[in-house]
């Protein structure tokens, strides 16, 4: 009883934040269960939020792997024709290589090389802290209610992908003014887009099968 009482006198407040166009992106991961062809399966829904224009983005994955995180990303930068100077991520492990002294942070060599190459700047929130990219929590529920509460199942995975590309449409139909006005402060997209790949080195068994991934490939 006491410590409730003292836990009631200690109430958690929030600051409302303002950012100027194009400054900002959140980033984070939901999970979707949806039917398709029958079959029941969960997808990993890539969200990512331009805060001033409350612009969403997603695009739907089998996993939550290196390959999926940065297609994520190149996907979002052309989608929305241009970069935002910072993008904001949780500790997630295609982020955050390691912790080190007094809270300091070592980012993955790969996501380095993509800031680098688009320009953007990379910012992790504090552990457990999901409210500082609220925006973007708040955003992937929206998207989830609002796309599969009544509708989840799907005969195929272009019906899927399409059924998502049309409400998403929808959805952000009421931002546009706000953020076509934003896209003229995001930074230019570079040339080429940024070549997805990883090179990996596998032994040949004696059925001339390699591993990759726990799939088998056959080689000539």
């Amino acid at each position: 009883i006491e410590f409730k009482k003292y836990k009631d006198t200690k109430l958690e407040a929030f600051i409302k934040q303002e950012y100027k166009p194009g400054f900002r992106a959140e980033y984070d991961f939901h999970e979707v269960k949806v039917i398709i062809d029958g079959k029941k399966c969960v997808k990993h829904q890539a969200t990512i939020t331009l805060p001033y224009s409350n612009y969403i983005f997603v695009k739907y994955y089998d996993n939550q792997k290196f390959e999926s995180f940065i297609d994520s990303l190149i996907s979002f930068f052309k989608d929305i024709g241009g970069v935002p100077a910072t993008l904001v991520f949780d500790n997630m492990r295609n982020v955050v290589r390691k912790f080190v002294y007094r809270g300091e942070k070592e980012y993955t060599e790969d996501l380095i090389k993509l800031s680098n190459y688009y320009g953007f700047k990379i910012v992790t929130t504090n552990p457990r802290s999901g409210n500082e990219k609220g925006h973007v929590e708040v955003s992937g529920k929206i998207v989830r209610t609002e796309l599969f509460t009544f509708n989840y199942k799907f005969y195929s995975l272009e019906n899927f992908n399409e059924y998502v590309i049309k409400e998403l449409i929808k959805l952000n139909e009421l931002k546009l003014e706000k953020f076509n006005d934003e896209k003229f402060f995001l930074s230019n997209l570079p040339t080429h887009s940024y070549e997805l790949g990883r090179l990996e080195y596998a032994r040949v068994n004696s059925e001339s099968l390699i591993s990759l991934d726990t799939n088998f490939y056959s080689v000539p």
